[in-house]
């Protein structure tokens, strides 16, 4: 009897031992993760300032092993974009660099994408945009990055379509410009007959010039698909939106039309222009897009 007492008295105390030890391993992680969680908490109140502050000094104990070092680096990164800071699209691509496997590569991606779209490099944004997996986000960063990512293959099928036309202009005036001259030098042409040696020379210059203009013509066809692609993915997206209830829905309905015109498909972009005619944001503009469809039906 005497023997089961002592044991139940060792077992006692090598519980509260392992209590103590618990409580004290808790205690010291509690207070080594307090600006972490301080700062995560800031963040998910919009206190982007005060909240970088806390995660930089998360990082900035002596501590070898912080348990959310990854996660305050990703915090940071997320702060200087909501800040706007000037080198936040650095940050961010150095830390997709260091993190190439990280959790939260859609979110750095989407970001990197928006500041992009907001510095007007296109280009650049649709790159970080591709990389993006949508479902990974929230919903309200799923909104933002089918808008912002449409508007931004948006502007870059305009860029094509802007170049080709005035490229077409040039073509045009270049064209009646020789039509002028060949018509002031052809009687003294006509009177000297060509050499062989000059016939064979137009030959070969014809071909190489042929050969440029089939070189040009394809990676003009190439550039038009391209930018078709980008206008239909575009569209896409914008519809997406505008058939749901977000903050994106009226802006989403009028580039949803403007494609469709863009793309020349008039009944689609008409019946899109019709549904926003008379709000506050696009009465100006949209009766000018309306009267020019019903020119170009001839109605």
């Amino acid at each position: 009897m005497q023997i089961m007492k002592k044991i139940y008295v060792v077992i006692s105390l090598l519980s509260v031992v392992v209590l103590s030890a618990n409580a004290q391993f808790t205690l010291t992680h509690v207070s080594e993760d307090a600006y972490y969680l301080q700062g995560l908490d800031l963040y998910q109140q919009s206190q982007f300032r005060a909240s970088k502050e806390m995660l930089e000094r998360y990082l900035e104990q002596d501590i070898k092993a912080l348990r959310y070092e990854d996660e305050a680096i990703y915090y940071i990164a997320a702060t200087r974009f909501e800040l706007r800071e000037k080198n936040a699209d650095k940050i961010m691509q150095k830390y997709i660099k260091q993190h190439p496997y990280s959790t939260y590569r859609s979110d750095v991606f989407f970001m990197s994408g928006v500041y992009g779209v907001e510095k007007r490099k296109y280009s650049l944004a649709c790159k970080d945009f591709s990389k993006v997996n949508p479902d990974e986000l929230t919903d309200e960063r799923a909104d933002q990055y089918y808008f912002y990512y449409g508007y931004a293959l948006l502007e870059q099928a305009i860029k094509y379509i802007a170049n080709d036309d005035a490229k077409a202009d040039k073509k045009s005036k270049s064209a009646s410009s020789k039509t002028s001259k060949s018509s002031n030098t052809k009687a003294s042409s006509s009177k000297s007959s060509p050499s062989s040696k000059s016939s064979s020379t137009s030959k070969t210059s014809s071909s190489k010039s042929s050969s440029k203009t089939s070189g040009k013509s394809s990676k003009a066809d190439e550039a038009k698909r391209g930018a078709r692609a980008e206008l239909g993915k575009a569209i896409d997206f914008f519809d997406k939106l505008r058939g749901k209830r977000n903050p994106y829905t009226l802006q989403a309905q009028y580039y949803y039309a403007y494609c469709q015109y863009l793309e020349q498909e008039y009944g689609r972009a008409l019946q899109a222009f019709l549904r926003i005619e008379n709000t506050e944001e696009y009465e100006e503009i949209v009766p000018y897009y309306i009267i020019q469809i019903y020119y170009m039906r001839s109605e």
